[in-house]
């Protein structure tokens, strides 16, 4: 609001500015502001200001109300959106949740391209990453990484020279933000089934469909946050670096599942998805060759992955050349899918061989 109101000034003349500067100091925000919760306190104190001290405690208490039912509300809509219990104003009733009868729908939904086996497996992951509260918050956290990242840098920097302030190289920063999204994101993808590993582990799918399904769901929650970022950043420059950029960082975001699915078999870490907190490495069972694994073998070998199609971003940008930046932003998506569903196979075999290995590390100790 300060940086609106300082361009705009900035762009009237003096007679201009001077009639704004009046129109601006006569107009009174209380009038309206006062109904809402921050308003009325401050009503109640220009009032005891005037000595009238009455009036001040009936605003006092018109805010107490409003802070009242503002906590009630927002206490009923943080537990629905961390837990699903219920609606704002109570819940379904039992005896209707027991009557509902699940219908087949006529309409037709994306997961109907996708192989029979494949939508089931997909549908099941994106129930589970809503129904499961710890997840669920994850995915919200997800939503809101990009503000927190991205907000101090657009309050702190200098617009007034326009985008050619911007620096050249910023579309190069997109992909280091994909790697970093999707590798949180998607880390230890295994142990988000919880209780219910060994019972998916019974299904006759082949292994390495369950984390092809996985990696399909983990990009649509990675991907929604991080094109939100690039778009925008995209939109604001307009530059061939930036659209190359955020193209070649999703594909280098999708390579890096590969080497997460991996590391989930080779490194698993078992979650108390029941607990009211995500469970450390060392506290669920972890130890310190897995500790050590995921923090360092693990970002190490995303990078080592992603080394072709981060050359190629590098080399356009060092000889200016748009059209080897376009070239290799295609060859990252081909080959970052590519890397994907080699490293899903893998992670496939490599489950075969472990599995009672990793259901029993994945089991949670007595509490």
């Amino acid at each position: 609001f300060q940086r609106g109101i300082e361009r705009f000034t900035q762009s009237l003349s003096l007679q201009e500015e001077e009639a704004f500067t009046e129109a601006f100091a006569s107009w009174q925000p209380l009038t309206v502001l006062q109904w809402f919760p921050t308003g009325a306190p401050a009503r109640a104190v220009a009032q005891a200001l005037d000595g009238s001290w009455g009036t001040a405690v009936l605003w006092l208490l018109y805010s107490a109300v409003l802070l009242a039912a503002l906590t009630w509300i927002w206490f009923h809509l943080l537990n629905r959106l961390a837990t699903g219990g219920g609606f704002l104003i109570g819940g379904r009733p039992k005896a209707e949740k027991e009557k509902r009868v699940v219908q087949r729908s006529t309409r037709r939904s994306p997961l109907d391209l996708l192989p029979d086996d494949l939508a089931a497996l997909v549908g099941k992951e994106l129930r589970s990453a809503w129904r499961i509260p710890q997840r669920r918050v994850g995915l919200v956290q997800g939503l809101l990484l990009p503000v927190f990242m991205m907000g101090p840098f657009l309050y702190s920097a200098d617009f007034s020279g326009g985008i050619s302030s911007i620096p050249r190289w910023f579309g190069l920063t997109l992909p280091a933000y994909a790697l970093f999204l999707f590798w949180s994101t998607s880390q230890n993808m295994l142990a988000w089934e919880g209780r219910g590993l060994p019972a998916l582990l019974l299904t006759p799918q082949p292994r390495w469909r369950l984390f092809w399904a996985k990696g399909l769901v983990f990009l649509l929650i990675a991907g929604i946050p991080y094109l939100i970022v690039s778009g925008a950043a995209t939109a604001i420059l307009r530059d061939w670096l930036t659209v190359v950029g955020t193209t070649t960082g999703l594909g280098m975001g999708v390579a890096s599942m590969a080497v997460t699915a991996v590391g989930s078999v080779l490194f698993p870490i078992p979650i108390n998805l029941e607990a009211k907190r995500t469970r450390g490495a060392f506290q669920s069972g972890g130890n310190f060759k897995t500790g050590c694994a995921t923090m360092t073998v693990i970002p190490i070998s995303i990078a080592v992955v992603n080394l072709p199609a981060a050359a190629l971003l590098a080399l356009a940008f060092f000889f200016n050349l748009p059209w080897l930046g376009f070239v290799g932003a295609a060859f990252s998506l081909v080959y970052g899918f590519g890397i994907l569903y080699a490293g899903s196979r893998l992670a496939g075999n490599l489950l075969l061989e472990r599995e009672p290995e990793l259901v029993a590390t994945m089991k949670l100790p007595e509490e």
